[in-house]
């Protein structure tokens, strides 16, 4: 569950009633102001919500599902769903793009192309290994965390010139606690490592 003053989103799992149906997966988003008609959506899933990530005009529902709904609030009167096949994805701090990866590509998803005009428009930036599993990090407007499927190995990618400009190749038993705009945390249970941008 995630709420903010204006809208609440809610994933619910309905177990399955005996062993011929199967689990019942939802996300429910309530917009309370900003929002004229159709102010409640109801959207199943093929897996169970994993999180919620929200910027002003738009929501993505990560699950467990081969598929990912994005919501946003058009003309501030009514709220659409579109779909993106993905594992995991992450906004750009600029709003204006959505980075998603699949099948161990990273591509770019115009958001405002898509809101203001309808038009889809999806740039395939990296055909490189990264690990599905892990979700896309931001490290500011143009730079991606993203790890790679060597062992033990993130890359900082550009994204305005597609390439990776850092590999950062950590000892065994250390994983990122945290990234913030300045630096990011890698810890195991004796040592905290810190990476700072400049």
């Amino acid at each position: 569950m995630k709420c903010s003053d204006y809208r609440l989103m809610i994933g619910i799992t309905k177990p399955k009633k005996n062993n011929f149906e199967a689990a019942e997966h939802l996300a429910i988003l309530h917009q309370f102001n900003g929002c004229t008609e159709n102010n409640r959506l109801k959207i199943p899933l093929l897996g169970p919500v994993t999180q919620f990530k929200a910027i002003g005009n738009c929501i993505g529902v990560e699950n467990r599902g081969p598929t990912t709904p994005f919501i946003t609030l058009k003309n501030n009167s009514v709220l659409n769903t579109f779909w993106l096949e993905c594992d995991s994805f992450s906004f750009d701090c600029t709003r204006n793009y959505i980075y998603y990866n699949v099948n161990q590509s990273i591509l770019q998803y115009d958001l405002l192309s898509s809101m203001l005009f309808e038009v889809e428009v999806i740039q395939k930036i990296a055909v490189n290994a990264i690990s599905n599993l892990f979700p896309l990090t931001h490290l500011n407007d143009r730079y991606l965390l993203v790890k790679s499927i060597l062992p033990n190995t993130y890359e900082i990618f550009d994204v305005k010139e597609h390439v990776s400009i850092k590999s950062i190749r950590l000892t065994p038993g250390y994983k990122l606690v945290h990234v913030g705009k300045l630096s990011m945390i890698f810890s195991n249970s004796w040592k905290i490592l810190l990476v700072a941008f400049n």
